[in-house]
């Protein structure tokens, strides 16, 4: 049996211990969204409708908690050849069994683990994809093993190793985080797969303004070719918190891996930020709980092209919102952010109801 399927086999074996074990709390949630998108290209207007249907699926004792999380997309493009191998697509973002014991917090399956400071350009990150309609978005998970260990009150220690087929392609990491001085900070150490080994500091804290900084070393498993990574940025809140600005600077020396997360977005290109330099800004105001407004934007410092993404959220009811979103690209031709690679614009209608 591959050691994929007996990871998952391993995986539900957990789940009906869980399940049977204890005092259950056993909830169902979901989310319907669609996105309707008019894309401008030179060609012409073009219509591209994104429909996701979520379902979120929860079960508690007292130490097990297993967690699922399944996404359903129909796509509906009828004049438009979009770089996208499905019209209709299942994907499992997250899916995993967890213990708490005195020993640290244990999950198996596919789990997500969260290294440095979440963000676009986090060096650490393992889910390189982005998806420039919703930078939120959730992260797809690793199939394989966690560990978390809270160390007092203010520090802690992570791991995790992710097989897949033997030691060489095996992936794993571990993590070191603590707040000292009005900082937080950590180390991390991270394999990706053969011949991608890297490791490196970040670190956050206020001082008047909120500022971060995060620096990579990668290398091969020689130890050879290596090449740096870094980001440092800073962000600011006025009136409360109703008004955010920020603003970041990212460099790697060798071009990034980043991919669009296609299947979850009809705004993105194929393959974006995958530069070696890029400043990222982004506004947002925030008046009350049924309003808001933000702006982000991207500039491609190498080719001077930009993506600028305006969008509004206003809450209807309770579980309901509308967003309008769109995307500008400024570059020239074949830049990165080029009416070639991205059209001339796109506008986005979303509606989500959760339930």
């Amino acid at each position: 049996m591959p050691l994929a399927m007996r990871t998952v086999c391993g995986c539900l074996a957990l789940l009906l211990f869980a399940a049977v074990s204890g005092r259950a709390e056993l909830s169902l949630t979901g989310a319907l969204r669609n996105d309707a998108a008019w894309i401008a290209l030179d060609s012409g207007g073009h219509f591209v409708n994104l429909l996701e249907n979520r379902w979120v699926v929860e079960n508690r004792t007292d130490a097990w908690r297993f967690y699922g999380d399944l996404r359903v997309w129909a796509l509906a493009s009828p004049d438009l050849p979009l770089e996208i191998s499905e019209a209709f697509a299942v994907r499992i973002p997250r899916a995993f069994v967890r213990y708490l014991s005195e020993l640290g917090v244990f999950s198996l399956g596919k789990t997500y683990a969260a290294f440095g400071l979440l963000g676009v350009f986090n060096p650490f990150e393992l889910d390189q994809s982005v998806n420039v309609a919703d930078l939120g978005y959730v992260k797809q998970g690793l199939l394989g093993l966690t560990w978390e260990l809270g160390l007092g009150d203010l520090s802690g220690l992570q791991a995790f190793v992710s097989p897949e087929g033997n030691s060489q392609t095996t992936a794993a990491g571990l993590g070191l985080n603590t707040h000292a001085l009005g900082f937080d900070a950590g180390l991390v150490v991270l394999r990706r797969g053969t011949g991608q080994n890297q490791a490196g500091l970040f670190l956050k804290g206020d001082l008047e303004v909120e500022v971060q900084a995060s620096a990579a070393w990668h290398a091969d498993d020689q130890g050879k070719n290596g090449y740096g990574e870094a980001v440092a940025g800073l962000d600011y809140s006025l009136s409360d918190g109703e008004w955010l600005f920020g603003v970041q600077y990212a460099f790697q020396e060798r071009a990034a891996a980043r991919k669009t997360d296609q299947a979850a977005s009809v705004l993105s290109g194929t393959s974006m930020f995958n530069g070696k330099q890029y400043i990222y800004g982004w506004l947002q105001y925030l008046p009350d709980q049924f309003f808001q407004a933000r702006c982000d934007a991207f500039w491609n410092v190498e080719d001077r092209s930009s993506l600028v993404v305006p969008s509004a959220t206003w809450v209807l009811a309770d579980g309901l919102s509308a967003t309008l979103l769109g995307m500008i690209p400024t570059g020239p031709g074949r830049a990165e952010f080029g009416h070639e690679s991205l059209g001339r614009a796109a506008l986005d209608a979303r509606v989500e109801a959760k339930f």
